[in-house]
């Protein structure tokens, strides 16, 4: 038997060693490689909301790793990267399959200024409902630069519908909407046909970002242009006639709600009506504040179906009486005959006057 020499096999050994201890130096342990990392080719999947940060994942400088979700629905995405041993550690959300820029949605990067301590950032977008790949990549660091990846995912609970002008989503007056602008659709069509002029309600709320919200007519000229800002709630007056229009709806990627309701311009009412001489009658109505002016309607005819006869005016046009209320007079009344009178407020805008409801009817007899 050949006698062993076991200084050369220690020797041996020890290299063994030094040579897995060297490699594994640059990437995690292969239970956490398996957990956590893919390639772009062979990406790992996970889901929406992830927590990859009990361990730490190496990656080499110029070395990246990959990730798939598939969102089931639109919602608000948020990649929190922290990272250590690296100047510039990458994390990219992207619609494709792909390391090319082009496929690069949203992207945040962390920059240690001290390579022994770890620093963190945080990039939250809107997405729609989908398949994306996050890669994390080691673009300026050393070679045992290392990352910890967590995620987080807001269901909205619908996905986006595609819609364009030729082809816009349908909008009913009275209804409310919630939807999103995405990192992929940008912007939304809405198209209304108003039933009848009048006097309507813009109510809208943005949640994440700046949307803003434009009412066109059907040659696509602004009626109305308004911004939501982040958790806004607000609201904006718009008098519309009968006809088609568009709601067109863009801006920052954000979850969105509106609705488009009647909306009632200030009404007047009849105090009382009194008979004076010459065929004449008093009407004293409330004043109100904010209109352009007024509309009294007569007729014999309590339904006003027939005779009816109109007077509109200013409110400089009537006369003062007691407290708020004014009066305007009636003239060329038929003698002895009974009248039934009503009020209304209109707005003019643009040349047009927008009416209000009419009030309660009050009659007399005309002497």
């Amino acid at each position: 038997m050949k006698k062993v020499n076991v200084k050369k096999l220690l020797t041996l050994a020890l290299a063994i060693c030094l040579t897995f201890t060297s490699a594994s130096a640059f990437a995690p342990k292969a239970a956490i490689k398996a957990q956590a990392a893919g390639s772009i080719t062979n990406p790992t999947s996970m889901q929406p909301s992830t927590d990859y940060s009990a361990n730490w994942n190496g990656l080499a400088m110029g070395q990246h790793d990959c990730y798939k979700v598939t969102l089931p629905a639109d919602g608000k995405y948020t990649v929190i990267l922290m990272a250590q041993n690296s100047s510039d550690m990458v994390c990219c959300i992207r619609n494709a399959q792909s390391l090319d820029n082009a496929s690069v949605l949203e992207s945040t990067s962390v920059f240690c200024e001290n390579l022994n301590s770890p620093y963190t950032n945080t990039k939250a977008t809107v997405l729609s409902a989908g398949t994306y790949y996050i890669t994390v990549e080691n673009r300026l660091g050393e070679s045992s630069g290392k990352y910890k990846l967590k995620t987080t995912y807001e269901n909205f609970g619908f996905s986006e519908t595609p819609d364009s002008y030729d082809s816009p989503k349908s909008l009913v007056v009275g209804n409310t909407y919630t939807d999103a602008l995405t990192k992929t659709d940008s912007e939304d069509w809405y198209k209304v046909t108003i039933p009848g002029s009048g006097k309507y309600t813009l109510r809208y709320s943005s949640f994440q970002s700046t949307v803003r919200f434009t009412l066109k007519d059907v040659d696509l000229r602004e009626v109305a242009a308004k911004d939501g800002y982040e958790n806004s709630n607000e609201s904006v007056d718009v008098f519309l006639n009968t006809g088609t229009y568009y709601l067109h709806i863009n801006g920052w990627p954000s979850k969105y709600s509106f609705s488009l309701n009647n909306a009632q311009i200030s009404q007047s009412s009849i105090a009382k009506v009194k008979a004076v001489r010459n065929k004449k009658v008093d009407v004293t109505f409330k004043k109100v504040n904010d209109v352009a002016g007024y509309q009294i309607r007569y007729s014999t005819d309590k339904n006003f179906r027939k005779n009816v006869k109109t007077k509109t005016f200013s409110i400089n046009k009537a006369k003062s009486a007691k407290g708020s209320k004014k009066v305007y007079t009636i003239s060329k009344l038929k003698k002895n005959k009974k009248y039934y009178f009503q009020i209304r407020t209109y707005v003019e805008k643009n040349n047009v006057k927008y009416y209000s409801d009419w009030s309660k009817s009050k009659n007399v007899k005309v002497k």
